[in-house]
């Protein structure tokens, strides 16, 4: 990406100077030149290319149940115990437990799991941004999918007139151990202020997220995308996410900031569900969907590209992931893959607490 030196800043500059507010002007012309070195472009085309393509086709059913959930952590889990987020986590999986989950506003997930009694379940990612602020965690259920790789990137950056820092999507590509189903996963928390998409706008902000999905995802990978986006359904964020993912389920909290997406047909949604708080400020929202099993389609996928159809063999599913802790936490600029029959990660995990409180 070139630099681009010639963004105009002296307007926005001088109008804090007139407050008497040089330090503002400053932070803002660093934003600004952050936005090139990190690839957070700023905007972009809008609504300008075509729809993901749809999940390649297994040779046996797969249910995926999804689960997004800020955690509230300044206040639910640094003043008071969390043990009612762990809770309902707990109980709502109880049945069928959940395959993958996203969560906002969380520093620890080894926490989260312990509290209630999860940890033997789940394998756990702990993330920030580049700038070790604005934490984020995701998981896996172990015995059901095993790991290919994962990573994280900076998408957005918050504004100057509600900054907490940069922020993450963090990101892993999974395998079904059973039939070789590919899954995408990512987990966003969006920037503030509300609506704004941060520095980059609302289209840049999707946009980046698009290009981290067309870089790591393969053709025929089951796409989730969930998080707090910051963003509801009136802002360019959403607009512009939808329009190349399924909007599968929208939470109440904030006017509808939590959000799951997914390149799978509303035909093949089973559960869409308002999970309640769990003393957290936001709803913990949850999907569970069917990817139908059977021969596979000859027909291409809904894609930009020529990519030839997406097949899977049962048969390829000899990669095994095992770890010696089920919480691991990858630094920022580095994407890590299981590429061998047997990988093993260290036990070391490092969370940087947040400086101040997010929504």
């Amino acid at each position: 990406m070139q630099p681009r030196e010639a963004l105009e800043m002296d307007d926005q500059c001088d109008s804090f100077k007139s407050r008497g507010d040089d330090r503002a002007c400053a932070i803002y012309a660093l934003q600004r030149r952050v936005v090139t070195s990190t690839d957070i472009i700023v905007d972009g085309p809008q609504h300008g290319a075509a729809q993901f393509w749809s999940p390649a086709v297994p040779s046996e059913s797969v249910w995926i149940q999804v689960l997004s959930y800020n955690l509230y952590w300044w206040n639910l889990w640094r003043k008071h115990s969390g043990y009612s987020a762990s809770s309902l986590i707990k109980n709502a999986g109880s049945q069928h437990r959940f395959d993958v989950m996203g969560f906002q506003e969380c520093e620890d997930s080894d926490r989260v799991l312990k509290q209630g009694g999860m940890q033997s379940t789940y394998t756990a990612f702990n993330d920030t941004a580049s700038d070790n602020r604005n934490s984020i965690c995701m998981a896996y259920r172990t015995a059901k999918w095993s790991l290919f790789a994962r990573g994280v990137e900076d998408v957005a950056e918050d504004r100057q007139t509600q900054y907490f820092g940069k922020r993450p999507a963090q990101w892993m590509r999974l395998k079904h151990v059973k039939t070789g189903l590919g899954l995408f996963f990512v987990n966003h928390h969006g920037p503030l202020p509300i609506d704004s998409g941060g520095v980059a706008g609302g289209i840049g902000t999707a946009n980046n997220i698009f290009r981290l999905i067309e870089k790591f995802a393969q053709n025929g990978d089951v796409i989730i995308l969930v998080g707090d986006f910051n963003a509801d359904s009136k802002s360019d964020t959403i607009k512009q996410l939808a329009a190349r993912l399924h909007l599968v389920y929208t939470g109440p909290s904030f006017g509808g900031v939590d959000n799951v997406f997914s390149n799978v047909q509303s035909s093949q949604l089973r559960i869409r569900k308002d999970l309640g708080a769990g003393g957290s400020d936001h709803h913990a929202i949850e999907v569970v969907m069917k990817i139908v099993g059977g021969p596979p389609k000859n027909s291409l996928p809904a894609t930009s590209s020529t990519a030839t159809p997406a097949t899977i063999a049962s048969t390829t599913t000899t990669t095994t992931t095992t770890k010696s802790s089920n919480t691991t936490t990858v630094p920022r600029s580095r994407v890590e893959e299981s590429s061998t029959t047997t990988h093993t990660a260290s036990a070391s995990m490092s969370t940087t607490p947040s400086t101040a409180a997010s929504t």
